[in-house]
């Protein structure tokens, strides 16, 4: 097969091979074969492309039933590095990962005072990124491409102008923008329970609330579930609406209805507020989870996913404390046998789903992509969306 045609089999052929190799780890030809559907000889012509180039690298072998011992291949952690980037309102975390997503180096800074002063955010990502090549002593050569993951404030046309001034501020030929809540969701399916088998409703909640759902590790759909309709003619909530989710369940509107009990309590969206909800009052505790496992059971019996992953900080300081209670008020309320489970116990979850951008690029391409994707008059280019 010549031309386009067999340009585009070839850059298949390779990337179910990488994709396969990225999430189910050292495997054999065979196996590779298996995973992927193609014939061994493809797989074969395959593998010894990628290991010319060190994308892969050989970890030994295993016994087989009879005959030669089948050697088991692996991606290259070593390759080259990504970096991923969490922009908050408060803070802006810059790391620095090897190929298979292991940290190598991280730092922090204040976010500036606007985060539509893009000039001064993105200096501020470039002193990052500068800090943490020479803490991993690498260099800009090295670094396959970056994934840089924003808040809701600054919106997509922002990030995607984000996305641009960063390339060519830094020289970097990838650099990929997304927002925080696809970037958590992301993390979850590559290294979380949402990469299992089966269709996975990733609930992120931080002061807002979003829901995004995960197949086979890729994202198929995100919505803004925290404007759904919980209580009728409720709550007042930022949108214009009254009774929205998201004033019941999303960290601001459970730190109001503390201070409408209480009095005194700290700001929503301040430190004071976030330290307050990682522990707060069992009544009102008993009152959120009440609240959250109703709305995650009204959304698991439209979108009938297997299992619901908890993310997001506040979304973890509840599954810490109130899983198994969680779990019990889906059973009663849920058509089916959906489970819930805890994401990933870190606060760099948004970091690591920006980071797996450049390599998501990597695997749909097949191969590294700052070979082909090319230059845009001569610069690196930015860009503002990436494969799921």
């Amino acid at each position: 097969m010549r031309g386009e045609a067999g340009r585009e089999m070839r850059r298949y052929n390779r990337s179910s091979v990488l994709t396969a190799l990225y999430h189910e780890g050292p495997s054999s030809r065979v196996e590779l074969s298996d995973a992927t559907g193609l014939s061994c000889s493809v797989v074969s012509r395959v593998v010894t492309e990628l290991l010319s180039n060190r994308v892969i690298r050989t970890v030994g072998a295993a016994d087989s039933r009879g005959g030669r011992p089948r050697i088991l291949v692996e991606v290259n952690p070593d390759y080259g590095s990504v970096v991923g980037v969490d922009v908050t309102e408060d803070n802006v975390q810059i790391g620095l990962y090897d190929f298979a997503l292991r940290q190598q180096a991280v730092s922090h800074f204040r976010a500036p005072g606007s985060l539509s002063d893009l000039g001064a955010l993105s200096q501020r990502i470039i002193a990052g990124l500068r800090s943490v090549e020479r803490a991993a002593k690498t260099t800009r050569g090295a670094i396959i491409g970056a994934g840089v993951a924003v808040p809701g404030p600054i919106g997509v046309p922002a990030g995607a102008e984000l996305a641009t001034e960063l390339a060519g501020r830094s020289g970097l030929r990838i650099v990929l923008g997304d927002n925080r809540v696809r970037s958590l969701a992301r993390a979850e399916g590559w290294l979380g329970a949402a990469g299992k088998a089966g269709r996975t409703a990733v609930v992120v909640l931080e002061a807002e609330a979003h829901v995004v759902l995960i197949e086979d590790r890729r994202i198929e759909w995100s919505g803004d579930w925290g404007h759904t309709t919980l209580v009728y003619d409720g709550r007042p909530c930022r949108c214009g609406a009254r009774g929205c989710a998201e004033t019941y369940i999303g960290a601001d509107g459970v730190l109001e209805r503390h201070r409408q009990l209480s009095g005194g309590t700290p700001k929503p969206g301040s430190k004071a507020g976030r330290r307050l909800l990682t522990a707060p009052h069992p009544e009102l505790a008993r009152e959120t989870v009440g609240y959250l496992g109703a709305s995650i059971a009204g959304m698991t019996n439209l979108l009938q996913p297997e299992r619901v992953v908890l993310t997001g900080w506040f979304g973890r300081a509840l599954s810490e404390r109130h899983l198994d209670e969680l779990r019990e008020n889906l059973a009663e309320r849920a058509l089916g046998p959906t489970t819930i489970e805890a994401g990933l116990a870190t606060a760099a979850t948004a970091r690591i789903g920006a980071a797996a951008l450049p390599i998501c690029a990597f695997l749909e391409y097949g191969q590294d992509p700052r070979k082909v994707i090319p230059l845009e008059d001569g610069r690196p280019a930015g860009f503002p969306y990436a494969v799921p």
